[in-house]
C-alpha cells in the first residue's frame, strides 16, 4: 500500500514536470520575437510544443498507469495473504476451541476424524512415527497401550509428555 502512495507522488510529480514543460514552451513561443514571424508560423511553432508536451505527459501516464497495476496486484496478493492467514488461525483456533477437539473427536457425532488427523487407535507404526517428535520406537509405545478413549490418554497412560503431546495433539485423534 506504501508503493501506491508512492506512485501516487511520482505521477504527480512527472505530471507537474509535463504541465511546466509546456507552460515553459508556450512561455518562448509568446516570447520569442527576435525574428519577426508571420501569426500562422507562431501558431504552428506553439502547436508543435503543444503537442511535444502531451506526448510526453501521455508517456508518464502510461508509466503511471503501469505502475499503478503493479501496485495494485501487489496489494491484491497481500490481501490474499493476509485472507489465508486468517482463515488458518480460525482454523487452528476451533480445533482447541472445546472439549471435543480436545478429545479428538469433531464434534459431529459421527465419529470421523478431522481431516488431516491420525487415529491412535488404528495408525500403523509408520504413521504415528510420521508425527513431530515420535520415533518409530514411542510408535510403537503408542501402539501396545491401546485403546485410547481420548487422544490425551497418551499422557494419561504415561506414553508421552504433556509438552511432546502439545506438539502432536492437533494432528491425532481417537475414535
Amino acid at each position: 500500500m506504501n508503493m501506491s502512495a508512492n506512485s501516487k507522488k511520482s505521477n504527480t510529480f512527472r505530471f507537474g514536470i509535463s504541465l511546466a514543460a509546456l507552460l515553459a514552451a508556450a512561455g518562448l513561443v509568446a516570447c520569442t520575437n527576435s525574428q519577426p514571424q508571420s501569426q500562422q508560423q507562431e501558431d504552428q511553432h506553439l502547436q508543435q510544443q503543444a503537442e511535444k508536451a502531451t506526448e510526453q505527459v501521455k508517456a508518464d501516464a502510461k508509466v503511471a498507469a503501469a505502475e499503478a497495476k503493479v501496485a495494485t496486484a501487489n496489494a491484491g496478493r497481500q490481501l490474499k495473504d493476509i485472507a489465508k492467514g486468517v482463515r488458518q488461525g480460525l482454523h487452528n483456533g476451533s480445533d482447541n476451541a472445546g472439549s471435543d477437539s480436545a478429545s479428538g473427536n469433531t464434534g459431529a457425532g459421527d465419529g470421523k476424524p478431522s481431516a488431516g488427523r491420525i487415529d491412535i487407535n488404528s495408525a500403523s507404526q509408520d504413521e504415528l512415527a510420521a508425527l513431530p517428535g515420535v520415533s518409530s520406537s514411542k510408535a510403537q509405545e503408542i501402539i501396545n497401550a491401546r485403546p485410547y478413549g481420548s487422544s490425551h490418554d497418551l499422557v494419561a497412560k504415561g506414553v508421552m509428555s504433556e509438552s511432546r503431546y502439545e506438539r502432536i495433539a492437533r494432528r491425532i485423534t481417537a475414535r
